[in-house]
């Protein structure tokens, strides 16, 4: 969407379709900021597995100043998982779901699935499966207490902020299907470093465009995560930050 009105708008008319799971509280009519300040932990660069360029790291910190400025309690914090075991864990569980999917793609797509249609990385998932099937087990414990670690983050803290990517948007072919597999893994899970911890948990995250990379041209942008049930939240601070730091529209060409 391009404001924080229209996602806000999009979820209370679906909301009026598709009700909630009786164990969440509706999202309901998000008009405006919270009433309340908010404590907020701050998630930045992980050296393990997460290096953050310029741009994104002055857009994190410039986000950070803003809700401050704005009330809120914000201070650093401890990853919330142990990087490295977290991304082996995240990708090996990914492997065992992408072998999964292809071998049964007949069943749950019809005679006409193909594999050769899939993309090189797609196969490359698939079969790098085989040479870690003993670890999946475990993985998938692990990434089950996820959600147990970020609820009790959230008794410390209201949100979390963090990037939404460790980079700017790379040019056009950095993860292109025809890269290596081994390599484009590299790359991907070098730059989507923070999404995957929200992903596992299950909890709910908003990405605003908060900064913009001046050399490719591109937004940057800034997550804010929250409690399970917490959705209303997300949207609160989000007008509340669209209406301190407006962000411009796109003027790409098309």
């Amino acid at each position: 969407s391009r404001s924080v009105r229209d996602t806000a708008r999009w979820y209370a008319e679906v909301e009026r379709v598709h009700r909630p799971r009786r164990d969440m509280p509706p999202i309901g009519e998000v008009t405006g900021p919270p009433s309340r300040r908010l404590r907020i932990g701050v998630l930045g660069a992980i050296p393990e597995i997460a290096v953050l360029d310029t741009s994104t790291q002055d857009t994190l910190e410039a986000t950070a100043a803003t809700l401050e400025a704005l009330g809120h309690h914000v201070e650093e914090m401890a990853p919330p998982v142990h990087p490295a075991q977290f991304r082996d864990d995240f990708v090996d569980y990914y492997r065992f779901l992408v072998f999964a999917a292809t071998r049964t793609a007949r069943l749950t797509h019809g005679a006409h699935f193909r594999s050769a249609n899939l993309t090189a990385f797609t196969t490359g998932m698939a079969e790098s499966f085989r040479s870690v099937p003993h670890r999946v087990v475990g993985a998938a414990r692990r990434l089950r207490r996820v959600s147990a670690r970020i609820a009790a983050v959230h008794e410390s803290y209201d949100l979390i902020l963090s990037p939404t990517l460790a980079t700017a948007a790379p040019e056009l072919g950095y993860l292109s299907p025809s890269v290596d597999f081994e390599t484009l893994l590299g790359r991907v899970t070098g730059w989507m470093t923070f999404t995957p911890i929200a992903n596992a948990a299950g909890t709910p995250s908003i990405s605003l465009p908060m900064g913009f990379d001046e050399a490719a041209k591109v937004p940057v942008g800034s997550m804010l995560s929250a409690n399970h049930g917490c959705d209303a939240l997300l949207l609160q601070v989000a007008f509340e930050l669209e209406r301190a730091r407006p962000w411009p529209l796109s003027t790409l060409a098309a």
